[in-house]
């Protein structure tokens, strides 16, 4: 702000005989509170007064008061601000999932009809509009409370395709007061168009009962995996996605599994899982590269089944 609006700086000592006195305490009380004496107390309100320009102490406390909510508003305002630029779909609920804010990426993925779009029932219906699946991804979103990390799910665009989006949040912490929850989703379109054979290997047997599928990235992080995968190690899709993928391989062949996925190259070889309860199982794993546009690998899909 330019130098003759910005607020008077009160220092963290004026700060707290400000807000002990909105509290309801008097000078001695202060003084008792802050381990000081009240003349010093009373050194503190003319300095405040002067400060602020208040020709009294309650003025002075309605200025400091004002002064702080205004700063908490800028900054409620820069946050929205940022939230609306950011490449993500942003949506913010209050108590009654109410949607209190969508962003531009947002609005975009909804399409036209976005103003139609209030709360979380509305988002529901347009961005899952077969009734089956959307009550399975409500169910969903129940279940997991508010978590949504590593969260992949296909949902409804404004191009009318489906597509996959990654869901993540951490509602519980609010960034602005008022906010009950809020959750972040990515467009993964611009991967599948790198990969078209992704989505297709996906859509073919991420559901299968009887092959495994493993999504990884470049920093061999789990980005997928579906219900087989999960099972064939003795765990839930949630802790397979969260730990490393070296936790759940034999040690005989971390360094081959390593060779392989620096290498970028197809291979099926026998692989040796460890599952959770530390037994192991035999499986035959298919290594497929996933390539961006310049020919680099950008991702890994195993698929994986029993020997």
């Amino acid at each position: 702000m330019p130098q003759a609006t910005k607020p008077p700086v009160l220092s963290e000592r004026e700060k707290e005989v400000l807000f002990l006195a909105a509290d309801g305490l008097t000078d001695k009380e202060i003084a008792q509170r802050l381990n000081i004496g009240t003349k010093t107390v009373r050194t503190y309100w003319d300095r405040m007064r002067t400060k602020l320009q208040a020709a009294s102490r309650t003025q002075a406390l309605a200025i400091a008061l004002r002064s702080a909510y205004d700063e908490l508003a800028a900054s409620e305002e820069r946050l929205r601000r940022f939230l609306d630029v950011m490449p993500v779909m942003f949506f913010a609920f209050d108590e009654n999932y109410q949607i209190l804010m969508l962003n531009e990426e947002a609005k975009q993925v909804l399409g036209d009809d976005h103003s139609e779009v209030t709360n979380h029932k509305d988002l529901f219906e347009r961005m899952f509009p077969v009734p089956d699946e959307r009550e399975r991804m409500f169910a969903e979103w129940q279940r997991r409370q508010g978590n949504f990390r590593d969260w992949l799910a296909r949902v409804n665009h404004a191009d009318g395709g489906l597509r996959a989006s990654a869901w993540a949040s951490t509602s519980k912490t609010n960034p602005v007061p008022g906010w009950h929850s809020w959750v972040v989703g990515v467009d993964l379109k611009e991967c599948f168009a790198a990969a078209p054979a992704l989505e297709e290997s996906l859509s073919a047997v991420a559901l299968s009962e009887s092959v495994g599928v493993w999504l990884l990235d470049c920093g061999s992080r789990s980005l997928f995996a579906n219900e087989k995968m999960a099972n064939l190690v003795g765990t839930r899709i949630d802790d397979l996605l969260v730990r490393s993928p070296a936790d759940f391989l034999h040690p005989e062949d971390e360094a081959e599994v390593a060779e392989i996925l620096h290498a970028g190259q197809p291979r099926l070889v026998p692989l040796t899982l460890r599952r959770g309860d530390d037994s192991a199982i035999l499986t035959w794993a298919s290594f497929c590269p996933i390539r961006n546009r310049d020919g680099s690998v950008g991702w890994h899909l195993l698929t994986v089944t029993p020997h």
